[in-house]
């Protein structure tokens, strides 16, 4: 059970397409498509895959963490997704974290957060930008 007393730090958040540890190599990971943000042709729009890739450290203990994504106009969420228990070995040790968001909808164009919340306190957030690639009336991006 996560011990709400335990400090904890997220060095990294990183928004991207696939995360995939390196073969051979224990605690190296390619991050592939980091982004901050999408450009796309229309309204509320779906993207089948987004990847965050975390670091974590903090003192001996559990953690209990989630991720959520806010649209900031509205500080609606649309994404939530809970981590769960996350064990840390001391504040030299950093614990890698990634989590798959499928089908993530995002309704408007503009400015969203991805936010960590450990133990019910936001720690770190990213901005991330959704733009409408302008275009004519078929949906073609202009000439």
């Amino acid at each position: 059970m996560a011990d709400g007393s335990v400090f904890a730090r997220v060095h990294a958040l990183v928004v991207c397409d696939e995360v995939a540890p390196r073969p051979g190599e224990e605690g190296v990971f390619d991050l592939r498509g980091v982004r901050a943000g999408l450009r796309v042709a229309s309204f509320p729009y779906t993207h089948p895959q987004l990847c965050v890739y975390l670091q974590v450290s903090g003192h001996e203990g559990t953690i209990s963490a989630r991720l959520v994504a806010v649209r900031e106009a509205t500080e609606e969420e649309i994404v939530y997704v809970p981590i769960g228990d996350i064990h840390l070995r001391g504040p030299l040790t950093l614990i890698p974290v990634w989590i798959r968001v499928r089908d993530c909808e995002f309704p408007e164009p503009g400015v969203y957060w991805f936010q960590v919340v450990v133990n019910d306190k936001l720690v770190l957030e990213r901005r991330f930008h959704l733009a409408e690639i302008p275009g004519d009336s078929n949906g073609q991006p202009a000439g």
